[in-house]
């Protein structure tokens, strides 16, 4: 999901803040970590997550300060669990420091092991809140959050949802989990400022009036398609009426944004759908899609990052990016992620056009920490991949006669990206088109790593077979899939090559490869070819398929697909 300064709609989930001690029933019944159900010490709460509290109280005669408030931390499965600890920084009743507190234990001021932990005299301040310890035979979702103290907000009521270890994590509802607060600082700013609201995908808007109302991350099982969907579809984008310059470093954009670092679920079991913050571009027609900051990337963990549809403008533009790093790759505890995705109808004076054909009707400048600073995760490197990832784009359907058209009546799609100063068509490609509208086509682009990128219309003549003195063959692209991935040593797995063209079906034959190693091949038929292999040893292995040319069709190489291959 994604934090945006545009216009989208979606229904927008809020952070669970209750000032009444009562438990209702929770939305977190079925989301928890991964199979190992670890959890991160206390030093692991990231500084940037919390601030010393300056807010100075007036203590009244009775001894009760009237600018004090209360935290309650809840346990949560289908109902309170009892047993966990939590560290919250700073300490609220030092200042400074932190505060340990076991449910039933140190510094749960009811007495009891209920799985709800109360804290009052809590000054207000912004808290950055830890689990420590999960109830026995149970796993965590949350690592930490951050909540302020505020005026609207004296008392805070956070829930950590835990679920049975026995949980099936790949078939896990749509759900999300608690968001950081905002601080008073920028809570000001976004409602005095830019005027923020919250769009979702049927439109609906609502003004950000609180500092609890920020976006959430919404989870769903990996292998449980309905529940990826319905995650997608009630994701929204945060709206902020401001704007950047063209080709603005994405860190000074998430600086100005200014939430905290967002927690995600350590499993590879679950699919984030992580919010969006959309705001304009300066001089141009363009916007910028910003996600909120993350604290580390979970190893082959898959993240959709997705725009609400009324935010995208007329012209079109970047609906979704899709990623999932390698299973054996990860960035480092605590170093911030993001993404910065800048989207305009035209590439900026800056960049030189040279090896695009035909003008091009969108650019897409996806940033990260890594190609800023070279920090945290380097999502430019295509072997950080588990698969190959994705963006959806949005273009408007050309009934100009001289525009190739697929059959869903979608145009066909050039797409480029940027590499060592240059545009190449080289490892990025359509995968995908469907009608949305009678006006516009949703487009899958696949590539091999983030970067910048360009779109432009392909005019038919370009396809036309046998067209001047030499002729020409038809062109072809291949796209390359696995039966399972990750896959488990000594057993088998199946890789598909889909070789289409606009100008018939492909025939002749793919050859498989391992890096450089050709591990089998395979004789296409209704345009796809299968190979299946036991032998991939156990470790990561960049898998292509390269359809040979012929008379009539030219040849073709698939995206790289990181095959990871465990061993048990």
């Amino acid at each position: 999901m994604i934090l945006v300064m545009y216009k989208k709609n979606l229904s927008f989930i809020f952070i669970f803040i209750l000032v009444s001690s009562v438990i209702a029933s929770s939305s977190f019944t079925q989301i928890g970590y991964g199979s190992n159900g670890t959890q991160s010490s206390p030093n692991n709460i990231p500084s940037s997550s919390y601030s010393a509290n300056t807010n100075s109280s007036t203590t009244t005669s009775n001894g009760n300060s009237n600018n004090n408030g209360t935290i309650t931390l809840v346990t949560f499965s289908v109902s309170p669990v009892s047993g966990a600890t939590y560290i919250i920084k700073p300490n609220p009743k030092t200042g400074s420091g932190s505060l340990t507190v076991t449910d039933g234990g140190v510094g749960d001021e009811d007495g009891l092991a209920n799985g709800i932990i109360k804290i009052s005299q809590v000054p207000m301040g912004k808290y950055g809140i830890g689990q420590v310890n999960i109830p026995p035979g149970y796993l965590s979702l949350l690592k930490h959050t951050v909540r302020n103290v505020a005026p609207s907000h004296m008392n805070q009521m956070i829930k950590f949802p835990v679920v049975s270890k026995s949980t099936d994590l790949t078939q896990l509802s749509s759900d999300s989990i608690p968001a950081p607060s905002l601080s008073n600082k920028v809570f000001n700013k976004w409602k005095s400022s830019y005027f923020a609201s919250i769009v979702s995908n049927t439109n609906s808007r609502t003004l950000v009036t609180n500092v609890d109302q920020t976006p959430q991350i919404i989870l769903a099982g990996s292998r449980n398609s309905s529940a990826i969907n319905v995650s997608e579809i009630s994701d929204s984008s945060l709206l902020l009426n401001t704007s950047f310059a063209p080709l603005t470093n994405g860190s000074t954009i998430v600086n100005t944004i200014g939430l905290d670092n967002y927690s995600l679920p350590n499993s590879t079991n679950v699919v984030a759908v992580i919010p969006t913050i959309v705001t304009n571009v300066s001089t141009t027609s363009g916007y910028m899609v910003s996600t909120p900051p993350v604290s580390e990337v979970i190893p082959g963990q898959e993240m959709i990052i997705s725009v609400a549809n009324p935010l995208i403008p007329n012209f079109g533009g970047l609906k979704s990016i899709t990623v999932q790093s390698s299973i054996s790759k990860s960035s480092s505890a605590n170093n911030t992620n993001w993404f910065v995705a800048e989207v305009e109808n035209k590439i900026p004076s800056t960049i030189s056009s040279k090896g695009i054909k035909d003008k091009p009707i969108l650019f897409v400048n996806i940033q990260h920490p890594f190609e800023e600073n070279k920090t945290a995760f380097n999502w430019s490197n295509a072997s950080n991949f588990a698969k190959s990832p994705t963006l959806t784009i949005i273009v408007n359907k050309n009934s100009s006669s001289s525009i190739q058209n697929d059959s869903a009546g979608c145009p066909m799609i050039n797409s480029y990206t940027r590499f060592s100063g240059s545009w190449t068509t080289l490892g990025v490609s359509e995968i995908s088109s469907k009608s949305i509208s009678p006006s516009k086509c949703e487009i899958i682009i696949q590539s091999q790593h983030l970067s910048k990128f360009a779109f432009s219309l392909d005019h038919l003549i370009s396809l036309i077979p046998n067209f001047g003195p030499s002729g020409i063959s038809q062109t072809t692209t291949t796209t390359l899939t696995s039966s399972a991935t990750p896959s488990v040593f000594g057993k088998s797995v199946t890789f598909t090559a889909a070789v289409t063209s606009f100008g018939g079906t492909p025939t002749g034959t793919v050859t498989f490869k391992d890096g450089t190693t050709i591990i089998g091949s395979a004789t296409l038929s209704s345009g796809k070819a299968v190979l299946t292999t036991y032998s991939l040893s156990v470790r990561s292995h960049s898998i292509t398929a390269a359809y040979g040319a012929n008379t009539n069709y030219s040849t073709s190489t698939s995206l790289t697909l990181i095959q990871t291959v465990k061993a048990s």
